[in-house]
């Protein structure tokens, strides 16, 4: 006897799906009835996630499910985020995960091949490697466009992919076939990285991120400018073909990355006007390109009347400053931001703002901080404390005391510092935290940054957030060098 199935609205069948987590039971709800179809379809292709366990494990659904969002475009327009972990394949030359083997192409990959190569040695090229079941890099380049509605992709690369990164540009660019159909129209943020705790993914890859029609926020990991003879003056050329002031992009959020001064100033040049922008620098085989700390700031210089949130940082675990020779890094401390008219929050590593030595010379650094920040600011933190913990002392005690004057807006005051670093000064930090609270009315927040260094306390590493708020979460990235242990608060009474 057939089962009755009441007659429910539809509104109130697609509030009940949405309470509905499994893909299984999605799925299984697609094959019920017509009506349980239209209302669960779009909820079991909303999130689209490709998760391998390791690099070595091929994507097996990617080629099959290219070909049925290019047979079926009304499916692949129910997505609105794409995951990809670990990263995809370049060719069997990569890393050999899955060898040469030889495939016959679907009709739709080659249907979509030939409508979307700009040139026939391109489409030639194309099909060859498209034919190779190790060169995913080509089949996700054309099951990308289909996703129409994308709104985040969340994604791995390799060190040097070709076809992803040139069809995003051409995307962006509005070149054909994209001339005709707009793409990515909705499609708003973006986070790329790279799978190797050593070595980098190079910037020739990000550029594309940019040239995005609506793009507003960028997310970058594991990204290392090429090691040329001249460093600074290598610049990627995808990052080259971006006009100034041309990218809808309003925020920046760099973690583990290090650009040569050409690379940094064309991410600079390319936002019209940033709100937020983190950059925390990574060192070693990621790169080995000088940074230079006065290159920056004159950088961020144009977005001075836009910039609200900025964090300057350097990986915890330290960084060897290479300062010898013209070549080397700069760690001239940075220019004010006193003229950031816009500037609410700002948080920044102990070498930026006052340099590799500053207890050489206490008595000019210990106002450094009250002569470098707007009068508007509301939040401060120095990172790396440890760094010059005498310095950082006396300029947090000029900046607190400006509380009821220069800085009439400051609200909070957060300092993170190895155990040793606050335990040799513990009265001190105590007296800033009094002088802080309960005469001035701010928090005043010390953090412990033990277990900092790579592989320490593993057990106790979590994958961090993005964001200036570090609210923002992106599927836990495969190299484990976003990983990181929660810096807990140091109890100054103790």
């Amino acid at each position: 006897m057939p089962m009755h199935v009441p007659e429910i609205p539809i509104e109130t069948l697609s509030h009940i799906f949405s309470f509905v987590d499994s893909r299984a039971t999605l799925k299984n709800l697609t094959l019920s009835s017509k009506n349980f179809y239209k209302i669960a379809t779009p909820r079991l292709y909303s999130h689209l996630e490709l998760l391998n366990a390791d690099w070595e494990t091929p994507f097996y659904a990617l080629r099959p499910l290219t070909c049925l969002f290019l047979r079926k475009p009304e499916l692949a327009q129910n997505v609105r985020h794409l995951a990809l972990r670990s990263t995809f394949e370049d060719g069997p030359a990569s890393g050999g995960k899955q060898g040469n083997k030889k495939l016959d192409l679907d009709p739709e990959i080659r249907s979509a091949i030939v409508a979307s190569a700009q040139s026939k040695e391109e489409e030639s090229q194309w099909l060859e490697d498209a034919s190779e079941q190790a060169h995913e890099d080509c089949i996700l380049s054309l099951l990308l466009p289909t996703l129409t509605n994308l709104r985040s992709i969340d994604i791995e690369m390799p060190v040097q992919p070709v076809y992803v990164p040139r069809q995003l540009e051409r995307i962006g660019r509005g070149e054909h076939p994209f001339d005709r159909k707009p793409t990515f129209s909705k499609l708003t943020d973006i986070l790329i990285a790279h799978d190797d705790s050593k070595y980098g993914l190079y910037t020739s890859s990000i550029g594309c991120a940019f040239s995005l029609p609506a793009i507003q926020n960028i997310y970058l990991h594991r990204i290392g400018s090429s090691d040329g003879p001249d460093p600074a003056d290598e610049i990627a050329a995808s990052l080259q073909n971006i006009a100034d002031g041309s990218s809808t992009v309003i925020s920046i959020d760099m973690h583990d990355c290090r650009l040569s001064s050409g690379d940094f100033a064309r991410v600079m040049r390319a936002p019209k006007a940033l709100t937020s922008f983190c950059y925390e620098l990574g060192w070693g085989h990621l790169s080995y390109t000088a940074c230079r700390f006065p290159e920056m700031r004159a950088e961020l210089e144009r977005h001075r009347t836009t910039l609200r949130h900025l964090w300057l940082d350097y990986v915890p675990d330290g960084i060897e400053w290479l300062t010898d020779g013209d070549a080397g890094d700069d760690t001239t401390p940075m220019d004010s931001f006193a003229g950031f008219s816009a500037l609410r929050r700002i948080k920044i590593g102990m070498v930026m703002m006052f340099g590799e030595n500053p207890e050489e010379d206490l008595p000019e650094y210990a106002d450094r901080l009250v002569k470098a920040l707007p009068v508007q600011i509301e939040y401060v933190k120095i990172t790396r404390a440890e760094d010059g913990p005498d310095v950082i002392v006396a300029a947090l005690e000029k900046l607190i005391l400006q509380k009821g004057g220069k800085f009439p807006e400051l609200r909070h005051v957060e300092i993170e510092c190895s155990e040793a670093g606050v335990n040799d000064r513990r009265d001190q930090f105590r007296r800033l935290k009094q002088l802080a609270e309960n005469e001035k009315g701010l928090t005043f927040v010390v953090r412990d940054t033990r277990g900092a260094l790579v592989g320490e306390d593993s057990d106790q590493r979590v994958e961090r957030k993005w964001g200036f708020d570090e609210d923002i979460e992106w599927q836990p990235c495969t190299s484990e060098c976003n990983a990181r242990n929660v810096f807990p608060v140091h109890d100054l009474e103790k």
